[in-house]
């Protein structure tokens, strides 16, 4: 029923995943300190309207059941992909957590609030940026630069 065999890549939540976890991670995140209670993040997994079997199970998957009582952010996303895979009626299976799924629900809680236009500032403090490889690009316009010059200069 449970399979805790690893992801073949590592899963990163998409955009909108990492709005709707971020502000869930606020809700039972209080002190702002980036570490989360098995309590808080069990009274939010409760309002999931899954077995306890599942939530258990959840907790276990998502801190690598190491029999930690704190759960970090990342392991918070994981355990919020897990439960939107057990409302789906998908197994719970790390191997799978990259698969789409809806978001996560829970019993009092608005999603909604997650939109970019609600909270705009906490959303994007958290949400992964695209990188980009600056030395290559200046490298690559110092390099034409220079075979631009030196075409005109051999040119005249």
């Amino acid at each position: 029923m449970y399979n805790s065999t690893e992801p073949a890549r590592p899963w990163r939540p998409t955009l909108h995943e990492t709005r709707i976890y971020n502000y869930l991670y606020s809700l039972v995140d209080i002190q702002h300190s980036g570490i989360v209670s098995e309590l808080s993040v069990r009274e939010l997994l409760n309002k999931s309207c899954l077995a306890p079997a599942y939530t258990h199970k959840i907790w276990l998957l998502a801190t690598g059941g190491s029999g930690t009582t704190q759960m970090s952010k990342r392991e918070f996303y994981t355990a919020m992909k897990l439960v939107s895979l057990a409302q789906s009626g998908r197994p719970l299976s790390l191997a799978i957590v990259s698969e789409f799924t809806s978001p996560p629900v829970f019993s009092g809680i608005d999603a909604n609030k997650a939109s970019p236009s609600a909270n705009r500032s906490s959303v994007l403090r958290y949400s992964p940026q695209p990188t980009i490889d600056l030395d290559n690009i200046i490298s690559s316009a110092r390099y034409s630069t220079s075979e631009s010059s030196l075409a005109s200069t051999v040119g005249t």
